[in-house]
């Protein structure tokens, strides 16, 4: 895999994430369940191509880019299923402004305006 083709798919899943979390404050559970829950709520091709084991992977090497966009990532296991547990940032987070980054931007070809380093 080209490693412009896998930045735009992280982009591209992070911008996922980043709207599955907009009305939530916490979600907590299996990255199965996490895949699911993101193809179900995408029309996208990129969201029902990630798999568990992938997303989980994703996730724990793009932890920083989440926290960018105002989300923390935890993964644990807890009675033997690992759990994935994905957090927005509140209004009074340690950073210097208190305020939580907007996502990033989807353009209509649907990749992300922002790229990831």
């Amino acid at each position: 895999v080209c490693s412009s083709d896998l930045e735009a798919f992280m982009d591209r899943m992070i911008f996922l994430i980043s709207g599955f979390m907009k009305d939530k404050t916490e979600f907590t559970g299996t990255p199965t369940q996490l895949s699911a829950l993101l193809s179900a709520n995408s029309d996208d091709q990129t969201a029902i191509s990630i798999t568990a084991k992938s997303l989980s992977k994703r996730l724990m090497q793009n932890a920083a880019d989440l926290e960018r966009v105002g989300i923390t990532f935890i993964s644990r296991r807890s009675n033997g299923k690992r759990l994935i547990t994905l957090r927005r940032m509140s209004d009074d987070s340690d950073d210097e402004t208190g305020s939580v980054p907007a996502p990033p931007s989807v353009d209509p070809d649907g990749t992300a305006s922002h790229k990831i380093v």
